[in-house]
């Protein structure tokens, strides 16, 4: 092996709600209003600690035995490591892999674990009865219907053949809070296995595998830790070797990697095991496994890049290099000789949700100073935010960690916004609403966060850190202005009888004012919200909520077709709200049937692969609820909701409601109908 093309080389080149979220407000005021800035979090020179090291810590991974001092893989054999014990638990060393919170709740819980209830009939003393005699006999998931699952019988009448390649090839939703909750919740909900052959990889594998791929590690690790029993397909091991490469834990990595020595050459555990040979500092073993995946025709540079820096210090560049697995995370990672000093910070080129995840997890850990916080952790917990994979409690901590000079942070807040969101911009108003207490002032921080979300497509980021501020605030005429914006924050986040109020407060608004010209008189000034903007907002609502639109004239269904005229944008707003009025039981008259025939060809955007909405119809009518979401979620993709053909949308909305999933389709229906404004 001397002479192989890697080894020459080597040698030639030698990432709330309720009272936590409240509370944290409260820190952030006093702070403030005290001058401090948060001082507790300013960056000290001589520590390089940061406040959000206070609460990345609570999730830090287990201590482990030092690097030079664990076995080499060929003393963790298979006689050890037997099926019966292999298995997440007894692979834990001290604690469970912790990385973020799970998602029970939602976004705005403060709760930071899940409280797993045990399935029907076991563990409880009790006995109870199911008649789920079509699917299988176990049970997986975290949430129960209680706490936002989507029942125990979300399969009932799916075979499990069928829907396991759709879900495997399921797409994730970044672009669609609406979709990416939707995403979580089939992931998540406490079901029956659906009946039917098992198949090469189990269910709830594909389960864990997508929500892995969608950053909720935490999430990923309990879906696996569920089973009774002992984990030995190799796709499980695979997926829970990651997991623990990302959370640092090395040696039950390294477990796992001696277990399949003899079960598999693929590359993944043939790079595994190269990478456990470094951390025991047998570079002979490492540069021989390094050796063998080159000759077999194995392509990664950043590997061998990184594989030749930890055994011996060859200096090789990551310049546009991409990280794409956990045991490139880890190569770089685990902080012994040959790795990145300050990793993730100078190699977070990564397109991957699971490894920004996790390096968010490490820079709140390793935080080396202001710029590191500025470019590293709190775009990464923006980003985690609006994937739920962390709380918003955690990204207020690094907001109120931004240290300003002395008017700094008002003249951001009153600056132009900037082709880029700005970290600076966004920690200086969320540092002002802590500190400031009258209604008009709350106001016009939120509306100017409100339209940097709009501008930057980070709405849900918006809800998640506001949603509570907003309706703190008291609904009346001095905030008339802000009236379209509230409403629409409202519709987006679901509270449709606050959105009913801002609503009403701005129609009537409207009727009092100079429509010419705009003006009123009052504490608030400014331009009232357009008379468009409100009828749109109203047919919204109307739409998803009609008992509470109360406020607005009669909704012409005829006229809001007629009106569209040639405009493109405004044809298609009018025919998605009429479709949509469809679908949640309106009825059309026949003048509305011809308009609307008209304006079908200017219907527009990517149709789904063949029988799909096919097969979403039929599990409509024979009521197979996990099939309309999964069909759902692959109907509608990752493009976003102007993007998607109106025919799509009321389709998947239709077959939602037939299957009882109501509180859904309004979510989805609201964030098509806003997609515009």
């Amino acid at each position: 092996m001397t002479n192989s093309p890697v080894k020459a080389l080597y040698k030639a080149m030698s990432r709330l709600r309720r009272r936590l979220y409240l509370a944290a407000l409260l820190a952030f005021a006093v702070a403030v209003q005290e001058g401090t800035a948060f001082a507790q979090g300013e960056v000290s020179e001589e520590d390089g600690k940061t406040a959000a090291q206070e609460i990345f810590a609570t999730d830090a991974p287990a201590t482990e035995t030092p690097a030079s001092e664990l076995p080499a893989p060929e003393a963790l054999t298979p006689e050890t490591l037997t099926p019966e014990t292999l298995t997440t638990e007894s692979l834990s060393e001290a604690a469970p892999l912790s990385l973020f919170q799970s998602q029970k709740g939602g976004l705005n819980s403060a709760d930071d674990t899940r409280v797993i209830a045990a399935p029907p009939g076991r563990d409880q003393g009790a006995v109870t009865s199911s008649d789920l005699e079509a699917v299988g006999m176990e049970i997986f998931g975290l949430l129960s219907p209680e706490e936002g699952g989507l029942g125990y019988d979300l399969w009932r009448g799916s075979s499990r053949r069928s829907i396991a390649p759709v879900l495997a090839a399921l797409p994730q939703p970044v672009s669609s809070p609406a979709r990416q909750k939707l995403f979580s919740s089939l992931l998540l909900s406490r079901a029956y296995d659906p009946g039917g052959p098992a198949g090469d990889i189990p269910f709830m594998t594909l389960r864990a595998r997508k929500l892995y791929d969608a950053g909720q590690l935490r999430d990923a690790e309990m879906i696996l830790d569920q089973t009774s029993e002992p984990l030995v397909d190799l796709v499980s091991l695979q997926l829970l070797s990651e997991l623990y490469l990302l959370a640092q834990r090395t040696r039950s990595a390294c477990a796992i990697a001696a277990r399949t020595r003899s079960a598999s050459d693929d590359p993944f555990w043939s790079r595994l095991r190269t990478f456990c040979y470094i951390v025991a500092d047998d570079r002979a073993a490492a540069q021989l496994g390094a050796d063998l995946l080159a000759e077999q025709g194995y392509q990664d540079q950043l590997f061998f890049f990184a594989v030749a820096n930890r055994i011996d210090n060859a200096g090789l560049s990551y310049n546009d290099l991409e990280l794409q697995d956990a045991i490139h995370f880890a190569l770089l990672a685990d902080g012994g000789p040959g790795t990145i000093d300050g990793f993730p910070g100078e190699v977070l080129n990564t397109r991957s949700r699971a490894l920004r995840a996790a390096s968010l997890l490490l820079a709140g850990v390793r935080g080396r100073g202001a710029g590191d916080l500025a470019t590293i952790q709190i775009p990464l917990a923006e980003e985690a935010v609006m994937n739920g994979s962390v709380l918003p409690v955690r990204l207020a901590i690094l907001y109120g960690s931004v240290i300003f000079g002395e008017g700094e942070a008002a003249a951001l807040i009153a600056s132009e916004s900037a082709a880029q969101p700005s970290v600076r911009k966004a920690a200086a108003i969320y540092q002002a609403m802590a500190s400031t207490v009258m209604p008009v002032d709350r106001a016009m921080l939120l509306k100017v966060a409100w339209d940097d979300a709009v501008r930057y497509d980070r709405r849900a980021l918006f809800i998640a850190l506001y949603r509570d501020a907003l309706q703190l605030l008291p609904i009346e005429p001095a905030l008339d202005v802000f009236a379209a914006e509230f409403a629409q924050v409202s519709l987006a986040a679901g509270a449709y009888p606050e959105a009913a109020k801002w609503l009403g407060l701005g129609w009537q608004a409207r009727e009092r004012s100079d429509l010419a010209t705009g003006s009123k008189s009052g504490p608030a000034t400014g331009i009232l919200p357009a008379t468009g903007i409100l009828k749109d907002l109203s047919v919204a609502l109307r739409i998803v909520a009609p008992e509470t639109a109360e406020f607005e004239p009669r909704w012409d269904i005829a006229a809001r077709l007629s009106d569209a005229g040639d405009n493109a944008t405004a044809q298609r707003r009018a025919v998605l709200e009429v479709r949509l009025f469809e679908a949640f039981g309106g009825k059309l008259d026949e003048q509305t049937r011809q308009l609307l025939a008209g304006y079908t060809p200017s219907v527009r955007g990517k149709m789904p692969e063949t029988g799909v909405l096919s097969g979403l119809d039929a599990a409509a009518r024979a009521g197979r609820r996990g099939e309309v979401i999964l069909l759902t979620l692959t109907a509608l993709g990752d493009s976003k909701s102007a993007q998607i053909p109106i025919i799509v949308t009321s389709k998947c909305i239709s077959a939602l409601l037939r299957t009882g999933f109501m509180e859904e389709a309004k979510t989805l229906a609201i964030e098509s109908l806003l997609v515009d404004l």
